[in-house]
């Protein structure tokens, strides 16, 4: 045997050993030591680098559950051989591509002009000269683009002579040898011919072919057929769709003989291959995009047509410069339909690339460049619909509306990066202007069918009439100066613009109105600058107003309260639905349907005394009380529970029945909480799970719902108590909720919001005094809120909202507040590394900048108590300094410190000692201020503390807390 066979086996030996991916089925299946290649629609697995790449398992994502990669450095070796790579195949002369020749004014119309006052887009365009090249008609163009574009190239003409430029590189290890290739067209051979010089490792030659362009979907296709054995075969042809928009690829020529060093997923060795592949994969994806309105897919392809091999490839005007060069015409316009630069970090431009154990190049799919590139074609970002429900709304009946949403179908290709699908929206636009150019984004979120209709249904889906709807929208602000409009028993109110598309909710609603008999409720069309596109889209007055082309105005929130009785419901209204009607054929009227809670005319009453108990401190109880004396038709024949994620509008989460019981039953077990919230939620901090109970008569009708809302413990982040004489409450923050829930015993019974002239303020941090005076913060806003005892509504701030600054009285994130009983306000000041203390009127009188005066905290303060002069300050590890204070001096002393490992919630007593609730151990320690334990207990009044949350200091110096699920536990630490 020669010794290179024995060299190519060793190598092979190696590699096998390095495959360490593992594929996990939904049955359970675990495909361990093989190598693995997420396709987006399916995985596929090959046993052995022997198999690799003709002979593999292919499993469809549906049935796969996880794909890991785990490859070692042996995965690299090198074999002493040739890779020829075609890498991309240009065509010549290219066609004008759009982008940066698109303005968008206040209101969010584009139009099509040369963009003299935008910064400059590299590789796009030359602002001077395509001022000659694009007719700039000013405000004209909103509705006349094909006359600013009158002059500029958009297509080929049958007959044109076209080129072609196939581009090969050596990407093995070794000198190739000469080699034939060949040139087809819809797979017949048009030309071919034989390289006669030996290419050297990353040598690159080209090679040319010319053709009549002709009408039609046509492929053209480059082979090479290799004169000697290669490291891999899959990159020995190109075939590209002619009707793809040509994308161009620039990268530095260090980044390119990085990715050398490294196997990628295909098999070879060339940062060509692998992100060649990631555009075929987005071609596969188009094709497999089939939705009843785009039954073939999406029509649409895409190429790579150029790659910049650059010198430079660093944020400086240098890249950019070589990239205009490169891409933009005489004519001052971009030869291109869209493209990616990778550009290197300072440290990769210094040679510092990672080794091959940190995270390698080519292992993995990054999905995150089709969804990049799917930009590029003028997709929007769908996660744009997402809303994270921080900010309370003032609703109809006086309290705040707060309601999460997540876009209806998360699992798509530009909600998340993948391995997804494209959404139906995404492949109605493609279909639509497959073969138009690129360059303007969002277009397709204009149309809107010509009527919007909301109806409004009850609990036993009969039309709800004389019910309260008000629309709250997302990306405006209402116009304070222009009174409502009246329209046919409507209301609606102007919006500011002035190209601010805020990310909030205005708390003012922007239409109102009442249903018919028939629980209908035609929605406005309210005016808009009138916009056409190129592309035969059009903004005309419709329900949002003028929509923006990356969304903000394409959320509402939908509050509906019936006629009868307090009780409101929530919805969302989407924007995308309505661009989704006119896809599937209904351009004339689309009809939003919306199921409500509320009762019917002849419903029976509901249960009475329904409330939210808990059973051993761990599961939830749902409780009700028998009926009053009722009429026969009234009296219960059964009674049905349900649970739904409350923070979720009701027509995108509907309640979900868990079951239905006879007449006698008076309760319902429905299991623990973290079993209860399994929506996706990464993109909010507001989560509640509710559930409700309503009466079900002899005839099937059913009552109105009773809502029960349950905390959601693992996110509480403090325990306060109001006065006697305001209640004698507990109050506890929820994160998530960004508002403050009100318990008595077990079971959550109320909450309320914190709010001031900017919006909600809960939700981080929330401290209350034993006068019941108040203060909240959160860490983005860089203020601390102060409260009158009893209000909701903030009376001032300390700080600047939404400016931070290190001067005293300025916040660089707050991360806690604390107020005492004298009115005094301390605030942890994360960023500028201090605690302030404010007195009773809002100036400062210390700076804490650490444990003594002189001394700086090693870490940033992160919590914070301050009672009766004593301040105890939290740092990000977990160390305890208790401070004594000197207001009037504007000094401080430190008493002592302590370090606890673990999640902590303290309060400090008037001895200056220190009392510590571990959350995840469940203890309770008393200790001295310099840190050593004096008391110790797991179990407060017989209470066995399990996921303690929040911790009160009582008069009596008793302290309290509460279990999981609320059970209150009070007692003493001896």
């Amino acid at each position: 045997m020669t010794t290179r066979v024995w060299l190519i086996l060793l190598l092979f030996a190696a590699a096998r050993a390095a495959l360490a991916d593992e594929v996990v089925l939904r049955d359970g299946t675990r495909l361990t030591g093989c190598l693995a290649r997420d396709e987006g629609t399916r995985v596929l697995v090959w046993r052995t680098l022997a198999d690799f790449p003709a002979t593999f398992e292919e499993h469809s994502w549906s049935d796969v559950r996880e794909v890991r990669i785990e490859r070692g450095p042996e995965f690299d070796a090198h074999p002493e051989l040739q890779d020829l790579s075609v890498t991309h195949i240009e065509v010549e002369p290219r066609l004008v591509g759009l982008h940066g020749l698109y303005h968008y004014d206040e209101t969010g119309a584009v139009s099509l002009r040369p963009r003299l006052e935008l910064p400059h887009l590299p590789g796009h365009v030359d602002p001077e000269r395509a001022a000659r090249a694009v007719r700039d008609l000013g405000d004209a163009a909103l509705l006349r683009p094909e006359e600013a574009a009158a002059n500029v190239e958009l297509a080929y003409r049958p007959g044109q002579r076209i080129t072609f430029r196939a581009h090969v590189v050596n990407t093995g290890f070794a000198a190739a040898r000469p080699f034939q290739y060949a040139f087809a067209i819809d797979g017949r051979e048009i030309g071919r011919g034989r390289a006669e010089q030996r290419l050297g490792v990353l040598e690159r030659a080209a090679f040319e072919q010319e053709w009549a362009w002709q009408e039609g979907e046509h492929t053209v296709a480059f082979r090479v057929l290799p004169g000697a054995e290669e490291i891999a075969s899959c990159n020995d042809e190109r075939r590209e769709a002619l009707w793809a928009w040509p994308f161009f690829f620039a990268v530095s020529r260090a980044r390119v003989a990085y990715a050398h060093g490294r196997r990628n997923t295909l098999g070879s060795f060339s940062f060509e291959d692998y992100y060649q592949w990631h555009l075929d994969l987005m071609n596969e994806l188009f094709r497999r995009s089939v939705y009843p309105s785009q039954p073939q897919g999406i029509r649409a392809r895409v190429r790579l047509d150029r790659i910049l091999y650059l010198d430079e490839a660093g944020w400086g005007p240098e890249t950019d410069q070589a990239i205009d060069r490169a891409l933009v015409g005489r004519d001052g316009l971009g030869r291109h339909q869209g493209g990616w630069v990778w550009r290197d970090s300072d440290a990769e431009r210094a040679g510092a690339w990672p080794e091959p154990a940190a995270p390698f190049f080519g292992a993995v799919t990054e999905w995150s460049l089709p969804h990049e590139l799917g930009h590029q074609l003028g997709l929007v970002d769908l996660y744009g619909f997402d809303y994270h429900g921080a900010d309370a709304v003032a609703g109809a009946a006086g309290r705040p509306l707060r309601t999460a949403h997540f876009f209806r179908h998360p699992r798509v290709m530009m909600h998340w990066h993948g391995p997804h699908l494209f959404s139906e929206s995404s492949a109605a636009y493609l279909n639509r202007t497959w073969n138009r150019p690129r360059g303007i984004y969002g277009e397709y979120l204009f149309e809107t069918p010509e009527r919007v209709a909301l109806v409004v249904l009850d609990v036993n889906s009969r039309p709800l009439a004389g019910a309260r709807v008000r629309l709250y929208q997302r990306g405006v602000r209402v116009d304070p100066d222009r009174p409502p409009v009246q329209e046919e028993g409507l209301l609606w109110r102007p919006v500011l613009e002035d190209g601010d598309f805020p990310g909030r909710i205005d708390p003012t609603p922007v239409i109102e109105g009442t249903t018919d008999a028939e629980g209908r409720l035609p929605l406005p069309n309210r005016p808009v600058r009138a916009v056409r596109t190129l592309n035969g889209y059009e903004r005309r007055p419709n329900p949002f107003g003028n929509i923006n082309v990356v969304g903000q105005r394409g959320l509402m929130l939908v509050e509906v309260a019936a006629a009868a009785g307090d009780g409101r419901d929530l919805f969302w209204l989407e924007l995308i639905d309505l661009n989704l009607a006119c896809a599937r054929g209904h351009a004339d009227l689309h009809v939003e349907t919306l199921r409500t809670g509320s009762s019917s005319e002849d419903s029976p009453p509901p249960p009475n005394g329904a409330r939210l108990e808990t059973a051993d401190g761990a599961r939830f109880v749902v409780v009700w009380d028998g009926p009053r004396e009722q009429a026969v038709h009234q009296q219960p024949h059964r009674y049905q529970v349900y649970r739904r994620v409350a923070s979720e509008g009701l027509n995108f989460e509907p309640w979900e029945c868990l079951a239905t019981v006879g007449a006698d039953a008076r309760r319902l077990e429905v299991g623990r909480l973290d079993d209860l919230a399994d929506r996706p939620a990464w993109f909010t901090d507001y989560r509640r799970v509710a559930f409700a109970v309503s009466t079900l008569n002899e005839r099937g009708v059913e009552s109105g719902l009773v809502e029960l809302f349950a905390p959601r413990l693992d996110r509480v982040n403090g325990l306060h108590r109001e006065p006697l004489e305001l209640g004698g409450r507990c109050f506890l923050t929820l994160d998530d909720a960004a508002s403050v829930a009100c318990i008595r015993g077990p079971g959550l019974f109320e909450d309320w919001t914190p709010s001031g002239p900017d919006g909600d303020h809960g939700g981080l941090r929330f401290d209350t005094n034993a006068a019941g005076a108040r203060v909240s913060c959160r860490f983005d806003r860089h203020a601390v809120y102060l409260y009158a005892p009893g209000s909701t509504l903030a009376e001032r701030c300390l700080g600047a909202p939404w400016e931070a600054g290190d001067a005293p009285g300025l916040f660089r994130h707050v991360a806690d507040a604390s107020v005492d009983r004298d009115g005094s306000v301390a605030a942890a000041d994360f960023e500028n590394r201090r605690v302030q203390v404010f007195d009773a009127e809002g100036a400062v009188r210390l700076c804490v900048t650490g444990p003594e005066p002189g001394q700086a905290f090693e870490h940033k303060p992160r919590r914070v108590r301050l009672r009766d002069g004593l301040l105890a300050v939290r740092d990000e590890a977990g160390v305890f300094y208790v401070l004594r204070l000197d207001l009037e001096r504007g000094t401080w002393t430190l008493l002592g410190s302590r370090q606890e490992a673990e999640d902590c919630d303290f309060e400090v007593t008037r001895a200056g000692e220190l009392l510590v609730l571990c959350r995840a151990s469940g203890l309770i320690r008393r200790c001295a201020a310099d840190g050593r334990v004096l008391a110790e207990t797991d179990s407060l009044g017989g209470v066995r503390l399990e996921q303690p949350r929040g911790l009160v200091l009582e008069q009596d110096g008793a302290v309290t807390t509460f279990n999981a699920f609320a059970e209150l536990a009070t007692g003493r630490v001896e």
